[in-house]
């Protein structure tokens, strides 16, 4: 059966965060455009499909704002997984605009596999053949 995936790249130090829930926040130049499940594919050295993440909030602004708002206490007291100083770089400034994407939850795979097409710098669609099998999702 196959089926259209969202794979979203992510550095190994930052999914091995995401999966032990020591990051709640995945922030982005460029989100993806829903949010719905979505397959994590490990960058360099690891370079395959290691998990899935499902988030549940995406808020777009400038740097200043959205780490105000995924830092509240109201909202999450828990890790952003980067600090001020960090996003604030990332997004070219207090008023580059970024997206800060909440984690709901995330399943890491017992085996990891290989993506056959050439993998997302950032996030990307891929048509994926699952077979006879759905992907197990604890």
């Amino acid at each position: 059966m196959k089926k259209k995936i969202i794979v979203m790249a992510i550095k190994p130090e930052y999914a091995k965060a995401i999966y032990e829930g020591k990051k709640h926040w995945e922030f982005r130049k460029a989100p993806p455009p829903v949010l719905e499940p979505m397959f994590i594919y490990e960058s360099a050295p690891v370079g395959k499909i290691t998990g899935m993440v499902t988030f549940v909030v995406k808020i777009t602004s400038s740097a200043e704002l959205v780490w105000k708002l995924a830092t509240m206490q109201m909202w999450d007291r828990r890790d952003t997984g980067i600090t001020k100083r960090e996003l604030q770089e990332y997004a070219g400034g207090d008023k580059g605009q970024v997206s800060a994407l909440k984690v709901l939850s995330c399943t890491r795979f017992d085996v990891p596999f290989e993506l056959r097409n050439r993998p997302p710098q950032n996030w990307g669609r891929y048509e994926f053949d699952f077979g006879d099998k759905e992907v197990q999702r604890g």
